[in-house]
């Protein structure tokens, strides 16, 4: 029972953490300390990210089609729409492959790193808020110099509590990228990373990953439930930056970040 509950609760935060602007890593990390659950094990992890990984697929499944369609179709737009999403991609995954160890050790304690990630959300809180002052969208189309400077703020995500797509988002505002443009930007731009990210995991652990005796029903309801709970994500977010009310996630992470830090603490 202990394990369908840690399965059921990581699954939520995943999916709700993914894509609201309030980082997934810092939920997962101060949730697991705070709540004394066990580390998941990797193919948890896997699955639960290959959950949101559905989530972005199923809300923009006709963007999706159309982009493969014109590719193959040739068409101009696509493939540069295609060139701007892999652009974009190449800081979180150039850092990665050179800094990826390093990370892995300088945050290989919870407890420390849930203290490192409550300190980031508040700075998550402050990128978020900064929306408020960003300039008029001027309704122009993605560009190489606004594709890169966006996946730069991504790779910025590689730190625990600074949220992905909070920081994408939130550059793309100050880009003059219309709310929705920019939305659909970020969480389009998050496949590659996420494809990516299982298969370092799985590739790396393989089946002898920590984690692995949970049974297959664990994973098949983690991801379904990520993937649902995502999706409904995606859909809130949307909603909030098009009726000019994405800082109020930055009142969340600051809230959320400096009790967490008062409760690791004093609680514990």
């Amino acid at each position: 029972m202990h394990d369908w509950v840690s399965v059921l609760i990581l699954a939520v935060v995943q999916g709700v953490t993914e894509f609201l602007p309030v980082s997934s890593s810092a939920h997962l990390l101060i949730g697991k300390e705070l709540l004394g659950l066990n580390a998941p094990g990797v193919h948890l992890e896997v699955v639960l990210h290959l959950g949101t990984l559905m989530a972005v697929v199923a809300f923009y499944r006709n963007r999706l089609a159309d982009l493969v369609m014109g590719v193959l179709t040739g068409s101009r737009a696509a493939w540069l729409m295609g060139g701007l999403l892999a652009l974009s991609s190449v800081p979180a995954i150039g850092i990665w492959i050179v800094f990826g160890d390093r990370l892995d050790a300088l945050f290989g304690n919870q407890r420390q790193t849930a203290v490192v990630a409550s300190w980031l959300l508040l700075v998550t809180g402050g990128l978020l808020f900064s929306v408020r002052f960003a300039r008029r969208a001027d309704g122009g189309p993605m560009t190489v110099w606004r594709a890169w400077w966006i996946g730069c703020m991504q790779a910025m995500a590689l730190l625990p509590g600074i949220s992905r797509s909070g920081s994408t988002i939130t550059v793309a505002r100050h880009l003059g990228v219309r709310p929705d443009q920019a939305a659909e930007f970020s969480f389009l731009m998050s496949i590659p990373v996420l494809i990516g990210a299982v298969a370092v995991d799985f590739l790396q652990e393989g089946p002898t990953a920590s984690g692995a005796a949970l049974g297959t029903a664990h994973y098949i309801v983690g991801a379904c439930v990520a993937a649902g709970v995502g999706y409904a994500a995606i859909g809130l977010l949307v909603r909030l930056l098009c009726r000019d009310r994405f800082w109020h996630c930055a009142v969340y992470c600051l809230c959320a970040g400096a009790a967490s830090l008062g409760w690791l603490a004093h609680g514990r």
